[in-house]
């Protein structure tokens, strides 16, 4: 599951203010799309939030811990628990970090 979004579709959040990373959300049907990245000087590596009614699914974390603890704030700023995480594709920068989330499945 790879999720693509153009950069112009998409608006700055102010709930979340990351130290490091770039987010950014996106609206569509009833879902709301938490994206946060890397700095681009750094490659820009994603994880998407995907935030439902009552949970929240995880598009691949991040690798360098200063980026996974800003998701993991953002994740926490949610307040709904982490129902799964999808892993896009098997480079390990997308999920190296995944002992930050013990006990989420990982699909």
């Amino acid at each position: 599951m790879l999720l693509i979004f153009g950069m112009n579709t998409m608006t700055a959040a102010a709930s979340f203010s990351p130290q490091a990373g770039l987010y950014y959300v996106k609206e569509s049907h009833g879902v709301t799309f938490h994206i946060y990245t890397t700095p681009l000087e750094e490659g820009a590596s994603a994880s998407v939030v995907i935030e439902t009614p009552h949970a929240l699914i995880l598009q691949d974390v991040q690798e360098a811990k200063p980026y996974n603890d800003e998701l993991k704030a953002l994740i926490a700023s949610l307040s709904k628990p982490v129902e799964r995480i999808y892993l896009s594709h098997d480079h390990d920068h997308h999920w190296i970090g995944l002992e930050a989330f013990a006990g989420v499945p990982v699909y």
